[in-house]
């Protein structure tokens, strides 16, 4: 019994080994059942859909032989030995029930078990939109030569070799896309013009099946120039067939090598920044119009073909027969027409992106740091920067590592054939995010920031000048403020008399300090007529660091003249007023017209609305006065009527 579990577990050594090779070779002499093929992956897929969940649950049981087993060992290596159990479905059990106790053998069985399932299919799949529910593009082609090792002969003959990836648009689709496989078929055509394709209709190629993937990404070697190439991606689920097979456009690879149109694209960069990677860009080269891509496995393995296993399900497939797949298990018989038309568009004009190197290396420069990084492209059609430093122009250039391989059997030879070098594919630049935008203004974790709208207002009258600036918001984090004032010296002055005479007085070294809550300091300028300053002004936070800004200013002192004279006062002040109205700009000008202008217009009106209402009402009054007055004459005239008549009467 252990003896059988150490050959199990070597046979599963070498069998890791093989599961690595990560391509498989456009050859057409080798000829693999396409329906075996299906039923494998979908044991794959099962075999990776149980031993997945290993990782998510704690205790997984499985009933096998009316018993309940807990698997508790690595659940990648019950995986692979699940996998082989796929492939040795015809093995013969142990003899005795003592013999399948051992997770090893539980994890065999179980795939010997899910092989001899039934294949799933959805009776969807049988639709003719076979490409609406994914795509098949290259993502990089590449040259390999390969040198004839007879020592007489210098032929060499030239391949190449591509990555290509699928891509699923079917969403609902994408929930436990890691237990997918993926069967691969591809057929060739040379290049013939349409004027021979009219005269001689042409037999359709049979497709060839290739390999089962256990990534949407797959690289295809030995392609060869002057032929076209389509391939065919079968996604199968743990569930079975759930969608049909996805068909590539003819592609013919040599366009991308030699008629390359990659320098006409741009790089696009998306700024952004979490806890993990700091400051970042993602770098893409992907056009606006695209769809977003799906993420993608980074890594890449291949189901290996074992010759020894696979022998018996080897077959020549007539290359006359038809194009129908007729796919047949358990006396169920599931038929897709895929109807090609005769599709020879190329591929070439696709807005994706082909580099014509799989190979490729970014560089990331800014004034202070250079990076370099090697990647091989995996789908995602971008690149991460990360741990970039705040408000910094960076300087982006892709390149091609072009390896020119010759294939000899010496392997010392070959590598000293192989010669690397870069070729400038796109470039760019980007200014990072801003600390502010991060942290938010102030905040210790970005580095002080110069004050604001430093202004200088002299008094020549008074020989003193008033330094200004805006206070920031958090004044919290500021521990100061240093002022430094010097005299500037021009080339071809005394530095000495310049500096005696510009000195300012009642300050130490030109220098003085001021608290972080205020927003203004006074200085005593010097007497002398005239004098060029710089001041300095200096922010210190909480931690020493510091942030400086600086303005200059001519400074001319009065005269004895000027001062008796009240009109070289007056010139003197609006000398200081129109040097304060050179320092302010047009936003300050709008909102002073806003403030003052505005309200005082306001204000005038209003002043005089209310005159024209007093005037209407003093009017108003006069005229009633004159109507009361017209009346009483009226009624006294009257009443001295009734009076003497009544006075007659008596009489």
């Amino acid at each position: 019994m252990l003896s059988f579990n150490l050959f199990l577990i070597f046979f599963l050594y070498l069998f890791n080994l093989n599961y690595l090779i990560n391509s498989f070779e456009a050859i057409p002499f080798l000829q693999i059942d396409y329906n075996f093929y299906l039923k494998l992956a979908q044991c794959e897929a099962k075999c990776s859909e149980k031993f997945s969940s290993i990782n998510k649950l704690n205790n997984d049981f499985i009933q096998l032989n009316n018993q309940e087993q807990i698997i508790g060992e690595s659940s990648l290596i019950l995986q692979n030995i699940c996998q082989q159990g796929c492939l040795d479905f015809d093995s013969p059990l142990p003899p005795t029930i003592h013999q399948i106790n051992t997770q090893p053998n539980n994890a065999f069985i179980l795939g010997q078990q899910f092989f001899k399932q039934q294949l799933l299919v959805n009776n969807s799949t049988s639709s003719s939109f076979f490409n609406f529910f994914g795509i098949i593009r290259p993502l990089c082609v590449q040259k390999t030569i390969i040198n004839n090792n007879s020592p007489s002969s210098t032929y060499s003959q030239e391949k190449f070799e591509a990555f290509l990836i699928f891509e699923n648009l079917n969403e609902d689709n994408l929930k436990e896309s890691n237990n997918f496989r993926y069967v691969v078929r591809w057929r060739r055509r040379p290049i013939i013009n349409e004027n021979y394709i009219e005269e001689k209709e042409e037999e359709e190629p049979q497709w060839i099946t290739a390999s089962i993937e256990s990534s949407p990404r797959f690289k295809v070697s030995s392609l060869r120039p002057g032929l076209l190439y389509q391939f065919q991606v079968q996604q199968v689920s743990p569930n079975g067939i759930q969608i049909p097979a996805v068909i590539s456009e003819w592609i013919d690879f040599n366009l991308f090598i030699y008629g390359n149109e990659i320098n006409k694209k741009s790089l696009n960069f998306y700024s952004q920044f979490n806890s993990d990677y700091g400051v970042a860009a993602w770098v893409s080269w992907k056009l606006m119009n695209e769809k977003e891509i799906l993420e993608k496995e980074k890594d890449i393995h291949t189901k290996p073909i074992l010759t020894t296993r696979l022998r018996k399900h080897l077959n020549k497939q007539n290359f006359n027969k038809s194009n129908n797949i007729s796919i047949s298990f358990n006396n169920k018989t599931e038929e897709f027409n895929y109807n090609n038309n005769k599709q020879y568009s190329l591929i070439s004009s696709s807005s994706f992106v082909v580099f014509p190197s799989c190979q490729l290396q970014i560089e990331w420069t800014n004034k202070s740091s250079r990076d370099i990084a090697t990647f091989e492209l995996d789908g995602s059609d971008g690149f991460l920067l990360n741990n970039l430093a705040f408000n910094s122009e960076y300087w982006v250039t892709l390149r091609a590592n072009n390896n020119n391989n010759n294939s000899n059997n010496n392997i010392k030879e070959q590598q000293q054939l192989i010669t690397t070098t870069t070729t400038t594919l796109l470039e760019g630049n980007f200014i990072s995010m801003k600390c502010v935008q991060v942290y938010g203004f102030g905040s210790l974790e970005c580095k002080p920031e110069p004050v604001k709208q430093l202004s200088i207002f002299t008094f020549p009258k008074n020989g003193s000048a008033l330094i200004k600036w805006e206070r920031p918001q958090s004044v919290e984090n500021i521990l100061l403020y240093e002022i430094n004032i010097e005299a500037i010296i021009k080339s071809g002055e005394d530095s000495f008399n310049i500096k005696n005479k510009c000195k300012t007085e009642g300050e130490l070294l030109n220098s003085k300090i001021v608290a972080a809550q205020a927003d203004s300091t006074w200085i005593v300028l010097p007497k002398e007529e005239l004098c060029e300053f710089e001041v300095k002004h200096t922010l210190y936070d909480l931690l020493g660091r510091d942030a400086t800004t600086t303005i200059r200013f001519i400074y001319t002192s009065l005269t004895e003249d000027e001062e008796q004279s009240s009109f070289s006062s007056t010139k003197y002040y609006s000398l200081a007023f129109r040097q304060f109205i050179s320092q302010l700009d047009i936003s300050i000008f709008l909102i002073i017209f806003i403030i003052i202008f505005i309200p005082i217009t306001a204000l005038i009106t209003l002043l005089c609305t209310l005159k024209r209402g007093r005037n209407n009402n003093k009017r108003n009054n006069k005229n009633k006065g004159k109507l009361l007055t017209t009346e009483n004459n009226n009624l006294i005239i009257k009443k001295t009527k009734i009076k003497q008549n009544n006075n007659s009467k008596w009489l």
